[in-house]
């Protein structure tokens, strides 16, 4: 279902709660229909902003590595808003046979060409953050990056955005 459609059937539906039980004399279900009616509008706008003003960088220490030794990957966002990122997952393919020093943040996928590397962050408003991961190649070879998507929900798991190759390919 489309965001905005489904905003506007939220939206619609408290509002006509809020008005009945404003009529009828309920005073504490208009109050709360109008707290959710005004949760729904700001989680909406919330997922409507939440890409503007992000900044996603990825940096390799080398471009070449020889077997054995290991690069380091620098992953920085910048959240260049008021509005805080909570939930921003991170993925992308690497190639079979790299290796992390965070075994946790790579998922191995069984008879595949590639594994997916995933990682989360949260950020305030006009904060950077950054992190830096080892990666070991395993065996000799070329290894790729590939360009990453960053998944984004809110905070109420209304509205769920996604953009592709926000980080470019290594």
């Amino acid at each position: 279902m489309n965001h905005t459609l489904k905003a506007l059937i939220l939206v619609s539906i408290f509002g006509v709660i809020a008005v009945f039980a404003g009529l009828k004399g309920h005073y504490v279900v208009f109050i709360c229909t109008i707290l959710v009616f005004i949760s729904v509008v700001m989680t909406y706008l919330w997922y409507r902003l939440v890409f503007s003003n992000v900044l996603f960088e990825r940096k390799l220490s080398h471009e070449e590595v020889e077997y054995g030794t290991s690069v380091s990957m620098i992953l920085s966002i910048s959240n260049n808003k008021m509005l805080p990122l909570f939930g921003l997952r991170i993925e992308y393919d690497v190639s079979a046979g790299l290796e992390l020093d965070d075994p946790s943040k790579l998922i191995k996928i069984k008879d595949g060409v590639c594994n997916k590397f995933r990682d989360y962050y949260n950020l305030s408003g006009y904060e950077k953050r950054t992190k830096t991961f080892e990666l070991k190649p395993m065996q000799r070879g070329r290894f790729e990056l590939a360009a990453g998507t960053v998944y984004y929900a809110d905070p109420f798991g209304l509205f769920f955005k996604e953009q592709k190759e926000a980080f470019p390919s290594c």
